[in-house]
C-alpha cells in the first residue's frame, strides 16, 4: 500500500508539471502542438526524475532522522559536520 501511494504521489505531481509545461510552451509558441511520442517520453523523463527525487529526499529525511534519535554526542557530532561543511562550501564561493 505504500508503494501505491507513493507512485500515486510521483504521478499526480508528474501530471501537473507536465500540464504546466504544456501551457508554457502554448505560450511560447502561440501554438498548440498535438500530442506525440516525445511528450510521451517527457512525460515518463518527468515520472522517472521526481521518483528519483523524492526517494533521496526520503533517504536523506531518514538518516537524518535517525541521527537525531541518537544519543547526544551523534547529534553534536552530526551538527558539527553540517556546520563545517557549510563554513568550507561558503569559504570556497559555491554559496
Amino acid at each position: 500500500m505504500k508503494d501505491r501511494e507513493f507512485l500515486i504521489k510521483n504521478l499526480i505531481i508528474t501530471v501537473i508539471f507536465y500540464i504546466i509545461f504544456r501551457i508554457g510552451g502554448y505560450f511560447h509558441s502561440k501554438r498548440f502542438a498535438p500530442i506525440s511520442i516525445g511528450d510521451l517520453k517527457l512525460f515518463i523523463f518527468f515520472f522517472i526524475a521526481f521518483i528519483f527525487l523524492r526517494s533521496f529526499l526520503v533517504l536523506a529525511q531518514n538518516v537524518t532522522g535517525e541521527l537525531m534519535e541518537g544519543s547526544w554526542s551523534k547529534r553534536i557530532i552530526f551538527i558539527i559536520a553540517a556546520i563545517v561543511m557549510i563554513y568550507l562550501y561558503k569559504s570556497t564561493g559555491r554559496i
